[in-house]
């Protein structure tokens, strides 16, 4: 199975943001979204983070399904799937950042605990690592000759999760 190009991946997320379906990696959207102002830039910032989680979650398991053969393995595509994961992660802290009324406690449908503000340099510091293992990822997908091989993702593995246990609401 191929995976789905790029403009497919970005109008699935448009769709997930026009429909009002917030779900997803930074929370699920709740019965209580009527009471949210949904043109605060709380609301902005949760939806901003929340889109972008689905897209580093779809680079990230597409990368790792072709390191482990569950897909046809296509080193253009890892190339250019490791460059977006790249641009994305560093685009992550953007949607945090001075956002402390857009967590769990003061806005329903977001799945960020107010942790991430009260332990920001903590925060910040498992940000950069998925950057970091990005950035690695991207330099070894766009080096001359590169092949997709069974440690290809293995930079991604130890850092995805780092912050999903301290930082999200399940």
């Amino acid at each position: 199975m191929k995976p789905a190009t790029p403009a497919t991946a970005f109008s699935a997320i448009a769709l997930l943001a026009i429909s009002g379906c917030g779900g997803g990696s930074d929370g699920a959207v709740d019965g209580n979204m009527a009471a949210v102002d949904e043109d605060s830039p709380e609301f902005a910032a949760m939806q901003y983070r929340q889109g972008l989680m689905h897209v580093l979650g779809y680079k990230i398991a597409t990368l790792r399904d072709m390191a482990e053969g569950t897909i046809e393995p296509d080193d253009a595509v890892f190339a250019k799937y490791a460059a977006d994961l790249s641009t994305a992660a560093h685009m992550l802290l953007e949607g945090f950042e001075g956002m402390e009324a857009s967590s769990t406690d003061a806005l329903p449908g977001s799945g960020a605990f107010p942790d991430v503000w009260s332990n920001w340099d903590d925060f910040a510091q498992k940000a950069s690592e998925l950057q970091a293992a990005a950035d690695e990822v991207n330099a070894a997908a766009s080096a001359p000759g590169f092949t997709v091989t069974a440690d290809s993702a293995e930079p991604l593995g130890p850092v995805c999760g780092n912050c999903h246990r301290t930082y999200r609401q399940r």
